[in-house]
Formats: C-alpha cells, sequence, structure tokens
C-alpha cells in the first residue's frame, strides 16, 4: 500500500459505520425498495475493504452485511429471486475477498520480484562502466609510453565513468623490488 492509504482499522471503522448508516436509513423510513439495492452497496463494500482494510475487517464485513441481508429478508417481503440471492451473499462475498487477497500476494510477489530486478539492472549497469573503464585504460596505455600523459589519461577515464576525480599512481620497480 502507498503512504496515501488510510490505516486498515479507520477503513474498517468507515466502512462498518457505512454499512450501519445504510441500514438504520432504509429501516427508518421503511424503504422496502431501497432494500433491494443494499446487496449491491454491500458487494461495493465488500470489494472497498478488500482493497483497503485488513483482514479481520474484511471478514467483519463479510459477517456485517451477511447478517444485514438476512436481517433485510426478514423485515420486508422479497420476490423468492431475492430470498437465493442473500442465501448466496455471503458465500460470493468471501469469493470476492479470497480472490482480492490472492490479487494482493500476487502482487506484492511482482513487487518484490521487480526490486529484485532493478537491483541486477543497477549491479550489471555498474559492472558494465567498470568493464568499460577498464577498455579505456587498457586502450589509453597501449596508446602511450609518456607515464604523466598516461595517468592524465587514466584519471580522466575514471573522472568520467566512475566519478573519481583523486588518485595516486604506484610503480613497482621488478628490480629493485621497490614500490
Amino acid at each position: 500500500m502507498s503512504d496515501r492509504t488510510p490505516p486498515k482499522q479507520i477503513t474498517t471503522f468507515f466502512l462498518v459505520t457505512l454499512v450501519l448508516s445504510l441500514n438504520a436509513y432504509v429501516y427508518a423510513v421503511n424503504a422496502s425498495d431501497a432494500s433491494l439495492v443494499l446487496p449491491h452497496v454491500y458487494y461495493g463494500v465488500l470489494i472497498l475493504s478488500g482493497l483497503y482494510a485488513g483482514k479481520m475487517g474484511q471478514y467483519l464485513l463479510l459477517l456485517l452485511t451477511s447478517l444485514a441481508n438476512l436481517l433485510d429478508a426478514l423485515v420486508f417481503i422479497h420476490p423468492p429471486v431475492f430470498f437465493a440471492a442473500i442465501t448466496l451473499f455471503p458465500f460470493v462475498g468471501l469469493f470476492i475477498l479470497r480472490t482480492i487477497q490472492s490479487l494482493k500476494r500476487a502482487r506484492e510477489r511482482m513487487d518484490n520480484s521487480l526490486a529484485k530486478l532493478d537491483a541486477s539492472h543497477a549491479d550489471l549497469e555498474n559492472r558494465v562502466l567498470e568493464l568499460s573503464a577498464l577498455f579505456d585504460i587498457s586502450d589509453a596505455a597501449g596508446s602511450t609510453l609518456d607515464l604523466e600523459k598516461l595517468f592524465q589519461q587514466i584519471m580522466r577515464i575514471l573522472a568520467d565513468k566512475l566519478g573519481m576525480y583523486r588518485g595516486t599512481l604506484s610503480l613497482w620497480d621488478k628490480q629493485s623490488q621497490i614500490l
């Protein structure tokens, strides 16, 4: 989740408040027609809970919306098809939540894989820069015998390729074995 998403407890509290408020409104005004729309709103609430609420909040909302549907079926008289929909609601809701949870896990795995790939890419870029610098240094070493000029070319190559601006040149004398 990004830094802009609200804490899971606040989201769960908001969604629970929304479900309870909708039910209170429907029962307060005795709106049996509006109660036919509530299961669809509940599916939306479950999808939102799957995206933003914690697992416990998701199951709490599934239980709450299932009970609200059952209460609605007991209070208002609906066609038989509506009772079938109410009976299926918990199962469809659970399927929605499980699918969202599965997709969230898959996204997390993908994000981890992408992070590893980015790190590998950065590592390979550094390695290519190092090899390119070595190639340019060996090319410069083959083009001049003047050590001072060679050292200046090597420092320029290291500065351009690797961002190194200071260095020391030490020569090893094989015969005297002095550095």
